[in-house]
């Protein structure tokens, strides 16, 4: 079966003021993480019961797993290389499966694993799982503002979204989608967190977008920078 078992991974970034660099260490301590974020306090997860959370360590725990409906969190861990089938096999499984599903974490950028999926999984997901809350997918270096715009508009009670590519390779977040979501206000009007690290650092587009949806949403914690390894 899947291991059930609490990971204390997230990690949690203090609120500093605007513009000041706030360094935080990695998921596995090789590296330094340089982020900028607004004055806001960002999103804490709350505690989900470990009855009703799933962990993916191996791939012998996918193929174990008898997707039973309720579960509210899906872990897919640091070692575990999800692509786009694993995704599409919880949307098959419909409503059951998906609407439980409030927490989605996946993909890990010291190990590269979770660079795989696609923007038509990641939004066939959003859509299918309209009740998530909190979605984390570092090291997803090949999702655009396509599956970020997805939890946007079909995911109405997200509250932390989390996008990022890693220290050698940039994702591919230009800003469009922080267009939208500033021009319509009727999108992510729960969202307090919006984490963007290792994304477009010299576009200025993108840097022109954060801004400009920070100063529109004065609520919204926003954390972008880049890795730094230290090695």
């Amino acid at each position: 079966m899947p291991s059930e078992r609490g990971r204390g991974r997230i990690g949690k970034v203090g609120p500093p003021s605007r513009g000041r660099i706030s360094k935080s260490g990695s998921s596995r301590g090789s590296s330094t993480r340089e982020s900028r974020t607004t004055r806001c306090k960002p999103y804490k997860a709350p505690e989900i019961p470990i009855s009703k959370s799933v962990f993916f360590d191996t791939v012998k725990d996918w193929e174990n797993w008898s997707f039973v409906p309720g579960h509210q969190k899906h872990t897919f861990c640091e070692d575990f290389d999800t692509a786009d089938a694993h995704l599409d096999a919880i949307i098959a499984k419909g409503p059951s499966v998906c609407h439980p599903l409030q927490h989605l974490e996946s993909g890990d950028e010291d190990t590269g694993k979770g660079s795989r999926i696609s923007d038509e999984a990641v939004s066939r997901l959003a859509e299918a799982a309209p009740n998530l809350i909190y979605v984390s997918l570092p090291g997803a270096k090949g999702l655009t503002d396509a599956s970020l715009g997805a939890f946007f508009t079909h995911c109405p009670h997200i509250r932390y979204t989390s996008i990022n590519g890693n220290d050698k390779i940039s994702g591919e977040i230009k800003g469009t989608a922080l267009d939208m979501l500033r021009e319509r206000l009727e999108l992510g009007k729960a969202l307090d967190t919006l984490r963007l690290i290792d994304q477009s650092p010299y576009n200025q587009n993108f840097d022109k977008a954060v801004k400009k949806l920070s100063m529109a949403r004065k609520n919204l914690a926003i954390q972008i920078g880049c890795t730094m390894n230290e090695a």
